[in-house]
């Protein structure tokens, strides 16, 4: 970890308007260094305020510190920069929920559920909220979750790069074409939110490459040419 880190404080000193510095907070979070990757984050931010990750990991490091409302704010931007990002989803449901905002809470919750029917930790808490209108026989048999703190439930190891790098260019080489289901047409998913999971493992050239392809289906979404730009300026494609 210290190699690595030294590398992406190296990167991000050469060039601070590079979107590594995400990924530089995020490693300074990881060892508590909170004071400083609040400080990489804001300066990270001033030239890619469009760049989701580097509000997350702000956002976490102000939850860590228990500075609530401005967690909450940075859950938000990101919220407002991609609608259906899962982390800030839950992150926001669990501020809303400890400061009382139990309705907000509860909306949040279900719509981080919907994203990922499977998540346990989402399921129990919609379940524990639920629970209120349940008789205390059965919510007793109701799982307990720890409280949450600056994780989610969606947050995940890095795979290895090799897998992500064979990943990301099967899905850019392939032809997009509908595939069908019992008569219904699936397509294909690709988002800044996917393009960011790929760049957060220096996989940044197949994050162009997926931006390249959400712009072709949708050249009117500004979010994804602001984030095909920042890449291609960052000095990292």
């Amino acid at each position: 970890m210290a190699a690595s880190l030294a590398n992406l404080e190296r990167i991000f000193k050469k060039n601070p308007t590079s979107i590594v510095f995400a990924r530089l907070a995020d490693e300074l979070f990881g060892q508590g260094d909170l004071r400083n990757a609040i400080e990489v984050c804001r300066k990270g931010l001033k030239y890619r305020p469009s760049y989701t990750t580097g509000h997350v990991v702000l956002g976490k490091c102000y939850l860590a510190l228990d500075r609530l409302e401005e967690a909450r704010q940075e859950f938000h931007k990101v919220l407002h920069l991609d609608s259906n990002h899962p982390a800030a989803i839950w992150h926001l449901a669990c501020i809303e929920r400890d400061l009382g905002w139990t309705e907000a809470s509860q909306g949040h919750f279900k719509q981080a559920l919907a994203l990922d029917p499977f998540n346990e930790a989402v399921a129990n808490e919609v379940n524990r909220q639920s629970a209120e209108e349940i008789p205390d026989s059965a919510e007793a048999d109701l799982p307990a979750i720890d409280q949450p703190d600056a994780s989610s439930p969606f947050d995940s190891e890095p795979e290895p790069e090799t897998r992500l790098d064979s990943l990301v260019l099967e899905l850019t080489q392939t032809e997009y074409k509908p595939k069908h289901s019992n008569g219904l047409e699936i397509e294909p998913i690709l988002t800044p939110t996917l393009a960011e999971i790929y760049a957060a493992q220096g996989l940044t050239r197949q994050a162009v490459a997926i931006l390249k392809k959400a712009h072709q289906r949708d050249p009117s979404n500004q979010v994804v040419k602001d984030r095909l730009e920042a890449y291609r300026t960052s000095g990292e494609e």
